[in-house]
């Protein structure tokens, strides 16, 4: 071989021994037993929320706070700046402050339409957040107590001590698509 076909071959032996050296280091975990706890009542999460509701899509970041105390849920911006804080006392009314202007209802899923642009029920979400009668990367059709009809699919699971939590979560309904990108999850 001379030096110039030497040379020519030199960049695709190097691929190839790249490619070999990295195909050893690659290793595919395999998915963890799921847990056979039951959900809890009490958890803290922070997570990305992506909603499409028709053409528009709004992506906020939230904080979940449920404990015997409260249920607390505020809002971020993606780039940090907090939009709104839903927060309902331990049968009391909740509460949505945004900037000044604060109200109140009976129910923090009354304000989920006004906040997020669709009727979310907050129980129902705790559930499917810690992947209640979901299994990964199969959807399951779920009536809400509102009437709707959700398309669920957890698409990611971890476990924090014996736990169950999504990591991915879709839910979707006629003209609406959820997603939640769970960066943090722990029992409280």
């Amino acid at each position: 071989m001379t030096p110039t076909r030497a040379l020519a071959a030199l960049p695709a032996a190097l691929v190839a021994f790249v490619w070999l050296l990295l195909a050893g280091c690659v290793s595919v975990e395999p998915l963890a037993a799921r847990s056979d706890k039951p959900p809890v009542a009490q958890f803290l999460l922070t997570a990305r929320l992506s909603i499409r509701v028709d053409q528009r899509v709004d992506v906020v970041r939230v904080r979940w706070k449920r404990d015997d105390g409260e249920e607390r849920i505020d809002f971020f911006s993606p780039f940090g700046s907090q939009i709104a804080e839903l927060v309902q006392p331990a049968g009391g009314p909740a509460t949505l402050q945004r900037g000044k202007d604060r109200e109140t209802a009976p129910n923090i899923n009354d304000f989920t339409a006004k906040l997020l642009g669709v009727q979310l029920d907050i129980r129902e979400m705790a559930l499917w957040t810690q992947g209640a009668g979901l299994t990964v990367n199969q959807t399951r059709t779920i009536a809400s107590a509102d009437g709707a009809v959700w398309q669920v699919t957890l698409e990611g699971v971890a476990q924090v001590e014996g736990y169950d939590h999504a990591t991915r979560l879709s839910a979707a309904k006629e003209g609406v698509i959820v997603k939640m990108f769970i960066e943090e999850w722990r029992p409280q």
